[in-house]
């Protein structure tokens, strides 16, 4: 007898057997409802089970988390995933943040934000997907499945910020320099509230204020750091910290394209340990109008301009009659 020879399968039946396999994909999460506050860290766990073949080379798995805004319809946006070959991502507006995806045991994945902030509050679902590849090298989804919703929620931090701008002086004139105070005051937040504040303004148009956006002129932010916008009159600014919640923003040489109407916007900062910055409070101050008023020399220079030639031209008028009556009678004699 001819030795046994292995029976051979068909190169469909392994595809079949792993989409059967992948049917079976489930998720769960934990720990459970969290509660926590701003800046501290949160930590969700994504289990993936099922009868179902190790990752290799006919099978692969993505797990990611999902979050949705608490009373938000459908599941979310993304936060982060592992991808098929293990690589991590982070999804749009997550950018720049300390927040890791790693898979932890063999079916367990976790997902650590190193600070939270009021705006992570919401409800979290763990995504799992099993591809299946067939003789090809292409990759075909075989399942999906999601987590039951895992809630969510981060303190407020209950700050309250009132702005109070005025013109110093009450009155400023055309080639003066204007200078415009922003005191503020804050109730509640933690040690170490970071204020920031700018300025903006909203340029009249046919003597009622435009419907385009305020204009940012100028401000500070919360480290300090001055930011420059775009004044209406082109001509130099100046923004600075004056006291420990007052700021300053000063027009040089003030011409009458700078007439508007200016507010102070500041806002209440928190850095968390891990250096990131979240906004905890904003207000806004009431209108301030800056109209740059011409001196009285001025006002009486253009009458006096045309009050000059209005006599200039009539003298000449009457000499020139005096002058043609005259030689008229010299040639009479």
């Amino acid at each position: 007898m001819g030795a046994l020879r292995p029976t051979l399968l068909p190169p469909s039946l392994p595809l079949l057997l792993l989409l059967m396999l992948a049917s079976q994909l489930a998720v769960t999460v934990g720990p459970g409802e969290r509660r926590i506050g701003p800046g501290e860290p949160l930590e969700l766990l994504c289990n993936v089970s099922g009868a179902l073949p190790p990752a290799g080379r006919h099978a692969a798995y993505s797990v990611g988390w999902e979050m949705a805004p608490a009373g938000a319809p459908g599941p979310g946006r993304l936060v982060a995933q592992l991808d098929t070959e293990g690589v991590g991502s982070l999804g749009p507006g997550y950018e720049g943040r300390h927040i890791a995806m790693e898979k932890v045991a063999s079916r367990t994945y976790r997902l650590r934000l190193e600070a939270a902030r009021p705006g992570d509050a919401g409800t979290y679902r763990c995504l799992a997907k099993a591809y299946v590849r067939g003789s090809g090298t292409r990759l075909r989804e075989a399942a999906s499945a999601r987590s039951r919703p895992l809630p969510v929620h981060v303190r407020e931090e209950g700050v309250v910020l009132e702005a109070v701008a005025w013109l110093a002086g009450g009155t400023v004139y055309r080639g003066e320099t204007a200078s415009l105070l922003c005191n503020i005051s804050v109730r509640g937040g933690p040690p170490g509230l970071r204020l920031a504040a700018s300025w903006w303004v909203e340029r009249p148009e046919d003597g009622e204020l435009s419907s385009v956006p305020a204009q940012l002129v100028g401000g500070v932010g919360q480290d300090g750091v001055a930011e420059l916008g775009v004044r209406p009159g082109g001509g130099p600014v100046s923004v600075e910290l004056v006291g420990p919640r007052s700021h300053r923003l000063r027009l040089h040489s003030l011409g009458p394209e700078d007439e508007g109407v200016y507010h102070c916007a500041p806002s209440a900062w928190v850095q968390h340990a891990d250096y990131s910055w979240y906004q905890a409070g904003s207000a806004r101050s009431g209108p301030v109008t800056v109209y740059p008023y011409m001196h009285a020399l001025d006002t009486l220079f253009v009458p006096l301009l045309v009050g000059t030639g209005v006599a200039l031209v009539t003298g000449a008028t009457v000499l020139g009659t005096i002058t043609c009556c005259f030689m008229k009678r010299l040639r009479k004699r």
